[in-house]
């Protein structure tokens, strides 16, 4: 896993833990990443924000992030199907020599 380094072109600390998330192309640890992601978002909100640019900004990264929750899902289940699939294909033929 890739440390986190804070970017100094963001505007906002938690969004940093938002960009790790969708750095991360390694699908054993963006589940890690989500949740730490989804941790810094509810951590300022919880804090009460009242800048409206933040405040859209947070709301803008928790759907990007149920996006790239929802787009992750599809990519392991489809990966787990294909995984089926040969092991399938192997248990009926038998592996090849």
């Amino acid at each position: 896993m890739r440390e986190a380094r804070f970017d100094p072109n963001l505007k906002y600390s938690w969004q940093q833990a938002v960009l790790d998330a969708f750095m991360e192309f390694h699908l054993e640890h963006m589940r890690d990443k989500l949740t730490a992601a989804e941790e810094a978002i509810s951590e300022r909100l919880l804090q009460k924000p009242t800048n409206p640019h933040e405040v859209d900004a947070l709301r803008d990264a928790s759907l990007a992030l149920l996006t790239l929750f929802r787009e992750s899902k599809q990519k392991v289940e489809s990966t787990d199907k294909e995984e089926n699939r040969i092991k399938l294909c192997f248990s009926r033929n038998g592996p090849t020599e």
